[in-house]
């Protein structure tokens, strides 16, 4: 026969989300501190993908020989960007979420980082869709002055 158990008190507890309103079943338990080193990873993917787009545009708008080659690598730039977009919103979508879905003690020590790294995932975000659209304005830009170039190169050799 057990007795009671005792709980250690040098020992942090963890607070312990319950199972997200799509999960009907209950099968799953999340923790949140799962939840938070997922949201680090995919804000370092993002972070890469920023660095990654930025360093391509600017060498695009240097090197007119390296904006036609970065015809052939947008769409896996894009793709890349789209990709952590995505793992961006699931990621603001859990951190919104566990707020109201946590149990235990310990939380009100996170809200504020929580709800920092959300404020900073929605800024991403807005980042990411201005440089999409900017890289393909700057692309154009950038492919018609080549051809351009080009053209003038060919009708001075006509000439």
């Amino acid at each position: 026969m057990e007795g009671p158990r005792l709980i250690d008190e040098h020992k942090p507890v963890q607070p312990v989300i319950q199972p997200f309103e799509s999960d009907p079943a209950g099968s799953k338990v999340y923790d949140i501190d799962k939840l938070r080193s997922r949201a680090r990873f995919r804000l370092s993917l993002v972070a890469i993908a920023f660095v990654s787009f930025t360093i391509n545009e600017v060498l695009a708008t240097v090197v007119p020989w390296w904006a036609l080659g970065l015809v052939y690598l947008y769409p896996l730039i894009y793709g890349f960007i789209m990709f952590s977009f995505i793992l961006c919103l699931n990621s603001l979508h859990d951190l919104l979420s566990q707020k109201k879905q946590s149990l235990g003690q310990g939380y009100d020590n996170h809200k504020k980082q929580d709800r920092a790294m959300a404020i900073i995932y929605i800024i991403l975000v807005v980042v990411l869709v201005s440089y999409y659209v900017l890289g393909l304005v700057i692309k154009q830009v950038t492919v018609n002055r080549v051809n351009s170039e080009i053209q003038q190169t060919i009708e001075e050799y006509k000439k």
